[in-house]
């Protein structure tokens, strides 16, 4: 069996990174929908309380009055920093998967060169 040529390994590494990249990329737009889903409970839940309930935040061991107003604003701004995030890390995958596929395509094409050389000759 030949040695695989230097350029064939590159591409064969930049391959196996851009694979583990769009593992990566899965798997933090599955944590964002995830959170998302939470903060739309939260948001359902919130939207039930009364005006005059009291209403609390987490914030680190201890919990902080606030009003469900304020609350809400919170929660969808960090629906919609969620969504830009997961637009971000679409934008990149898709990136990431064209340049895999380029390179797929070109080790397609690298290994197939000398078989039909061989067949040829």
């Amino acid at each position: 069996m030949a040695e695989i040529p230097p350029q064939a390994q590159q591409m064969i590494v930049a391959l196996q990174n851009a694979q583990q990249q769009l593992q990566a990329f899965a798997m933090q737009k599955q944590a964002f929908v995830l959170q998302r889903h939470e903060t739309e409970r939260a948001i359902d839940e919130l939207e039930r309380t009364g005006e005059k309930d009291d209403v609390y935040r987490v914030s680190g061991p201890i919990m902080i009055r606030s009003t469900k107003q304020k609350l809400l604003e919170d929660l969808k701004a960090r629906i919609e920093k969620m969504d830009a995030s997961v637009k971000r890390i679409t934008e990149m995958e898709k990136k990431t998967a064209e340049r895999a596929q380029e390179t797929q395509v070109k080790l397609e094409r690298l290994f197939s060169q000398p078989q039909a050389k061989g067949a040829a000759g």
